[in-house]
């Protein structure tokens, strides 16, 4: 009877323990060459078989594993089936270390169904040998190589092609934009006048007519600003020689001050011109004294300069009669 109670715990013992061992999850680590030169790249693959439903949490390796440099480390390759599960992951090491190098043994952490505390799975100690470049030092030392020379390739040479390139149509585009611009500038236009008629004489009458069509008064005070200083400006054409349409009213006052001497009729000509200006580019709306003040200024610089049309008139008249 006793020996039949032995035989039944044995029995349950053994059953125990294969149930046991079937329970543990098993973890390796393979390299793809184990004889290497120093600096070379291994591939390490490390290996986890459990049960299907098991939580596995590979090791967390950072730079180095301990004397290996991690060159890169591969994505998690999974297989599993109904009662199986397979995890593979490649790491790349290498090492400078000469000699037999060894990796150390590394834990896998996992978690098993109705199970509370996690397990624990150790790999084996791998040991890797790395050996140095043999030197044949027989035959003698030798000079530094120079540099090799590479033949510049056109994809090389490319980008500095179409910066020329593009360089070269920017100007010729600008060549051509101020070609065109060119040929279209205007020759410079004069406002018809009758020449047998006296410059100012002409000019005051041409004023009292601007005057009788009350333009301002029906709010055109643009159109009328601008005609009393086309006015003006075919009176300084015929008197001073300047092409006075074609100038801005600065270069205009430039202009005069080295031929009228009078700095009333600058000064007059620098209101009626300043006056115009803001009301023709600035859109200010001049007041009725503005306009009447800008009319009755315009007469009086034509009055101001007549002088001078009399004075080279007199000279003229007086070099005809030396020569006769």
């Amino acid at each position: 009877m006793n020996s039949m109670k032995i035989t039944v715990f044995l029995v349950f013992l053994i059953f125990v323990s294969v149930n046991l061992f079937s329970q543990n999850a098993e973890v390796k680590v393979s390299a793809d060459t184990n004889n290497v030169l120093i600096g070379e790249h291994v591939n390490l693959t490390f290996e986890f078989r459990g049960q299907t439903e098991d939580k596995v949490t590979f090791p967390f390796l950072g730079d180095t594993i301990g004397k290996f440099d991690i060159i890169q480390i591969g994505n998690i390759d999974t297989n599993k089936n109904d009662k199986n599960l397979i995890l593979r992951r490649i790491i790349t090491v290498t090492s400078f270390d000469t000699g037999m190098v060894s990796l150390p043994s590394i834990p896998f952490v996992y978690e098993r169904k109705d199970y509370d505390s996690p397990f624990v799975a150790n790999t084996d100690e791998l040991v890797l040998y790395f050996a140095t470049v043999q030197l044949d030092t027989a035959a003698g030392l030798k000079d530094i190589k120079g540099p090799i020379e590479i033949p510049i390739t056109f994809s090389e040479i490319l980008p500095y092609i179409l910066i020329v390139l593009g360089v070269g149509l920017l100007v010729v585009a600008i060549v051509v934009i101020l070609y065109k611009r060119k040929r279209k500038v205007k020759a410079p236009v004069i406002e018809k006048y009758d020449p047998t008629i006296p410059a100012d004489l002409e000019a005051l009458q041409a004023l009292k007519a601007l005057e009788n069509k009350n333009i301002w008064q029906t709010g055109r005070h643009k159109a009328y600003h601008s005609d009393l200083t086309d006015i003006l400006r075919t009176y300084i054409h015929r008197i001073y020689d300047i092409n006075a349409h074609e100038l801005t009213s600065d270069e205009i006052l430039t202009e005069l001050r080295s031929r009228e001497h009078s700095i009333e009729a600058l000064d007059i000509l620098h209101k009626i011109l300043s006056i115009a200006d803001l009301t023709k580019f600035a859109k200010f709306t001049p007041s009725d004294t503005q306009n009447l003040d800008s009319m009755t200024m315009a007469v009086a610089f034509v009055n101001l300069t007549k002088g001078k049309i009399m004075l080279e008139s007199s000279e003229i008249s007086v070099e005809e009669k030396t020569n006769v």
